[in-house]
């Protein structure tokens, strides 16, 4: 079809590069697939056979044989010749693109010549916007600059005024909680030259509201200015959270659970997982239903868990709980609470297990640390002794009597004596009686007064000579409250009192060069403290004395405390800051612009900041007026037009409104405003007639209007309308129309979804009720129905008195209903009994959910009748429990007599063969063949039967599949040839992954064997090998009889042989129904699949399976 080639007509003997229009492409093509082995998405020019050009997309590989040989190419080849052409006219659609942007530059340039004879009329039409607008700088340093014009909506939005907006930048508008978010703006702006992005701002009174902004970068004066259009979307992301909590209700009664749920199956596969499991061991939802509890099972905890298993499989115990561990996807380990029980089949056959798992990782992390911090307060002691032996100065602690009770390594020494030796002497034992009385007076006024000294420089006459130190005493106060002694500290500053001198000459140094400069300067600290200052500064910022402005912190010169803490950011980061513009407030309340530069220095040991002010007033007042106009025209994103009120023709329509409504550049020009207005109950002249009465009235209108394209779309808008006196064209009306059609359709969906909510709720046989403040806001009739009241005793009914209606034996288990906190998650779930009001006890499956319902917490709870599914459970138990004895006391029973049999036909055969006629050893020779078959369908039966009961352990060592295969052919070789079979085999030479080789060899045989018997005489049987996502996949086909689709879906069940006795068929039909069944469950205990495929009678059956590649560490 693709190559234009008739259906019917064979396609074998062509060559499919012929079909190529150029011979490079046939050449690239074949070295390539050859050096390669394949080809992946690779394009083709090729022609049909009426010569039409196309393109098509080829994947494409070599098939060799076993002795790797190329004997031919696979593949498959897509036509995206439309594709193809879409990508080329996208391509042009660029260039043509390109071409407009040039062609509107152009006309920018050209309308800015005409803007400046229109200034007013711009300015009105950017102060009637319905957008907020800024215009600002952005430094070399990609940091926005203070707002050079703002119009009336902006200032409306922020809530300030216009003189205060203009002392404003962009970062001071946003919410500070989220400022981070928007430090990259800048750098993506000028990369990008126009961006759109959502924020989170703040107004003056301090309310928080979403926004979008839209921001495009122009050069003005060698500056980068950002234009930037900002509009509140608060209320259309209510409308969509609404939409969102609509839905949330909806789904709320299926997921409620605030722990991990599994259903898993018997062999350990995860049936169904809640998204908190998933959450737990951070698999997503998909990755948890291709996994075994055992995979994700810590191995010190695995052997555990599967002895709860079994206990419960032999119906020892119902329910159990463990604590154990999971592997997480990334590795990292969690503890949790384990709780299972089994659910069984009305036949009493285990079906599949319920898990809940509750997370209790941080408990046990709480143990963890708990024993470590221990360990910790233990070596603190010892840890604390070397600290203070390791500290640079003297440190002791003496009683009220003068007598050392612990002291320091360094203390010690300087007395040439060991802390043992100093420990109870007194001050008066190492000085001379003057000097001990000094410093003992000097403790006793801390211990007395209770109050320490901090920080006193004293002298200390060591063994080196006289040195000067820095020491702090302190008051120790005992567990009474009362003071038993002092704790001092000292350290070293001989060195530091020499360096003061060399500081006092470098200030007196440093002044002089201060006053001499024309610019001014300052020095203060990291906190801000000035102190120093020159005339100019003081001239600056106009104070009279130098004392005034030294009294004064540095953070009371800006203007904005923002700009404050961004230079003191700045300054931190590099050590200096180059040309930094703020608004400074001087002593008389007036406000100069200034650039300072300034840089850190260590003057002594301490961090300094050495600042120069310059008066930058002047620059900043001058802006180009013009040029604000006419970026703000280019790029506002609302539609704008105005219209002429004597007649109502539209005079002008800026490009954004022409798009809005479909029209080519001018085509609305000369036309009446009519013509936008849908025709709804009243006609379009008749709406147009409305609003220009109310606007002759009262100088405005706004509001939501119906309004129309071109093209006849209705669409739903919000106009702003004014009327303005234009020089020009007399009084005109400004119309600012915003599309807000979106907004509406969402607040549809709400209603609607809403609507939905309720009548489900209404038709559903699952009781469902809202509690809100305590009190029961909603029930459906099924919550009515189950529990025996009628709707008008359970609404505003308090939550209280109905939880009252739990069985009394059952409210130790449900303390928290109705305490629960609002979250994403499902919070509870619970099975308990209730009493009906006519006395009757029902068991419920309850689950519940916080919601917002009326735009308030609420929580939402639905719960069902599960009376009769107990009653049922108890009886399959029974049932259950008198199968499995049945099926081992059968099995074992007839192994006996089936032993003893087949012994009596061996003696026969071996003793007393030459006694006995054709006859008799033709009879005997049956009963052994009979005795095999019961043998191996006893056999199987107890097999089936210890899968089922999860009884059987996989041992898996790494083996070689391949060599494993070969040896199944070999075993059944015989076979083969007796049916004159054709076996082909491709497969890998060597297949490497862990796996028990007994089990995967009765697999493989009864797979094998099975597709002999099953293919008529002389067929083919094929088994390949493939590597599929870490899976090694092995197929067998035969061209046999085949399976219908009804066939299919009895294999792999218990005893869902089919049978083939009767039909006509060459097939040996022999077997016990249980080959298959025992080869999945193999196969799932691997971690593997199995499955199988056949397109119907005759056409032959392809069995597949699959195992995890893993290979032992």
């Amino acid at each position: 079809r693709i190559l234009g080639i008739d259906p019917s007509k064979s396609l074998k003997g062509e060559k499919t590069v012929d079909f190529w229009q150029n011979i490079e492409d046939r050449s690239k093509y074949l070295k390539d697939l050859s050096n390669n082995g394949f080809i992946r998405d690779y394009i083709v020019h090729a022609k049909k056979v009426n010569g039409e050009k196309i393109v098509l997309q080829a994947n494409t590989h070599l098939i060799k044989d076993s002795g790797g040989q190329n004997v031919a190419v696979e593949g498959t080849f897509i036509d995206i010749t439309e594709k193809f052409k879409i990508q080329e006219e996208l391509k042009d659609s660029k260039e043509k693109l390109q071409d407009l942007n040039k062609n509107l530059e152009r006309r920018v340039i050209e309308r800015t010549a005409d803007l400046k004879d229109s200034e007013e009329e711009f300015r009105m039409l950017f102060e009637n916007a319905n957008d907020a607008i800024f215009l600002h700088d952005i430094s070399d340093e990609n940091i926005p600059g203070k707002f050079i014009k703002v119009n009336e909506k902006a200032c409306r939005l922020y809530g300030y005024n216009r003189v205060e907006m203009l002392e404003l930048t962009p970062y001071d508008l946003a919410d500070p909680d989220h400022l981070e978010d928007l430090l990259e703006i800048p750098n993506k702006l000028l990369n990008k030259g126009n961006l759109t992005f959502e924020s989170i701002d703040k107004t003056k009174k301090g309310k928080s509201f979403l926004v979008e902004a839209s921001s495009h970068i122009f050069r003005l004066n060698g500056k980068n200015m950002a234009l930037t259009i900002v509009r509140d979307v608060t209320e259309r992301k209510k409308a969509d959270e609404a939409l969102k909590e609509s839905e949330v209700r909806f789904r709320a009664t299926f997921e409620q659970a605030a722990v991990g749920i599994a259903h898993t199956a018997i062999d350990g596969t995860f049936l169904r997982v809640n998204q908190r499991l998933c959450d737990i061991v951070k698999f997503s939802r998909e990755e948890m239903l291709n996994l075994t509890f055992q995979d994700i099972t810590h191995p010190e905890d695995l052997e555990a868990d599967l002895d709860f298993v079994a206990q419960v499989l032999d119906d020892t115990i119902q329910t159990f709980s463990m604590e154990k561990r999971y592997i997480c996807k990334d590795n990292s380990v969690v503890w949790v609470n384990l709780t299972g029980s089994l659910v069984r089949e009305l036949s009493g056959e285990p079906k599949y297990f319920i898990a809940v798992i509750e997370d209790i990782n941080e408990k046990k992390l709480a143990e963890q640390k708990l024993i470590i911090s221990e360990e910790k307060y233990k070596t603190l002691s010892k840890e604390m002794e070397m600290i203070l032996d390791h500290l640079p100065g003297p440190v002791f602690f003496k009683d009220a009597q003068n007598h050392f009770l612990r002291v320091n390594k360094f203390l010690a020494e300087a007395h040439n004596l060991s802390k043992e030796e100093l420990r109870g002497k007194s001050l008066f034992e190492l000085y001379s009686e003057q000097e001990a009385q000094a410093y003992w007076d000097d403790d006793l006024e801390v211990i007395k007064s209770g109050e320490p000294k901090l920080n006193i420089v004293e002298s200390w006459y060591t063994k080196e000579g006289r040195k000067w130190v820095l020491t702090s005493k302190i008051p120790f106060v005992n567990e009474e409250g009362n003071i038993t002694g002092i704790i001092g500290l000292s350290s070293d500053i001989t060195d530091q009192k020499k360096m003061e001198d060399v500081i006092r000459i470098s200030e007196r140094k440093l002044k002089t060069l201060m006053e001499a400069v024309p610019i001014g300067i300052s020095i203060s600290n990291p906190e801000g403290i000035i102190s120093d200052i020159n005339s100019e500064a003081l001239r600056l910022f106009g104070y009279a004395s130098k004392e005034e402005m030294l009294q004064t912190p540095a953070k009371d010169f800006y203007y904005f405390e923002e700009d404050g803490r961004h230079f003191v950011e700045l300054l931190e980061k590099n050590g200096f800051v180059k040309d930094f513009e703020f608004l400074s407030q001087r002593v008389d309340g007036t406000t100069i612009w200034l650039s300072m530069n300034s840089a850190s220095q260590i003057i002594g040991e301490e961090l300094m900041y050495i600042n120069s002010f310059q008066d930058i007033t002047e620059r900043k007042e001058k802006e180009d007026e013009l040029r604000l106009h006419s970026e703000i025209m280019t790029n506002i994103s609302e539609g704008v037009f105005l219209i002429r009120i004597v007649d109502g023709i539209i005079v002008y329509a800026n490009p954004a409104l022409e798009e809005m409504f479909g029209y080519n550049p001018g085509e609305m020009i000369n036309q009446n405003v009519a013509i936008v207005n849908a025709p709804t109950d009243k006609t379009p002249i008749d709406t147009k007639d409305e609003i220009m009465e109310i606007l002759l009235e009262t100088g405005e209108w706004h509001g939501e209007i119906l309004n129309i394209k071109k093209d006849g779309t209705t669409f739903w808008c919000f106009a702003n309308v004014s009327v303005f006196d234009h020089p020009d064209h007399g009084k005109v009306l400004v119309s600012v129309h915003t599309d807000i059609t979106t907004r509406k359709l969402a607040e549809q969906k709400v209603k609607e979804s809403e609507e939905k909510f309720r009548t489900i709720a209404e038709q559903t046989t699952l009781g469902v009720l809202i509690e809100q403040d305590g009190l029961i806001k909603f029930a459906n009739p099924a919550a009515s129905e189950i529990i025996e009241y009628p709707l008008s005793e359970i609404n505003n009914r308090t939550a209280q008195n109905v939880i009252k209606l739990l069985y009394k034996k059952d409210l130790a288990t449900t303390d928290n209903i109705g305490n629960f906190q609002l979250n994403s998650q499902p919070i509870a779930q619970y099975e308990n009994r209730i009493i009906t009001k006519s006395g009757a006890v029902k068991w419920i499956e309850l689950f519940a959910k916080p919601i917002v319902f009326q735009d308030q917490d609420a929580n939402l709870i639905s719960f069902m009748d599960v009376t009769n599914k107990k009653q049922i459970e108890e009886e399959l138990k029974e049932v259950s429990r008198l199968k499995s004895e049945l099926l081992s006391r059968t099995s074992h029973e007839l192994k006996t007599p089936l032993v003893s049999i087949k012994g009596y036909a061996d003696l026969l055969l071996t003793q007393h063969y030459e006694e006995l006629d054709f006859y008799t050893i033709s009879i005997l020779y049956e009963m052994k063949r009979g005795c095999s078959r019961l043998e191996s369908l006893i056999k199987d039966l107890l097999e089936s039967s210890e899968l089922e009961s999860g009884q059987i352990k996989i041992n898996k060592t790494e083996e070689d599949l391949t060599f494993l295969i070969r040896f199944c052919i070999k075993d059944l070789q015989g076979l083969v040839e007796n049916r004159s079979h054709n076996l082909i085999l491709e497969i890998q030479d060597r297949l490497k992954t862990t796996f028990e080789k007994e089990k995967i060899y009765e697999v493989i045989t009864n797979l094998l064997s099975n597709a002999i018997k099953y293919t008529p005489p002389s067929g083919e049987i094929r088994i390949k090998s493939e590597i599929q996502d870490n899976y090694i996949v092995i197929s067998i086909q035969d061209n046999g009889i085949g399976l219908t689709r009804e066939e299919t879906l009895k294999l792999f069940k218990k005893f869902g042989k089919i049978e083939r006795y009767g039909q006509g068929l060459d097939v040996d039909s022999e077997g016990s129904g249980l080959g298959l069944y025992i080869s999945k469950k193999i196969i799932e205990l691997h971690g593997g699949n199995i499955w199988v495929e056949s397109e119907g009678r005759n056409l032959g059956t392809t069995f597949f399976f699959s195992l995890p590649i893993i290979k032992n560490q």
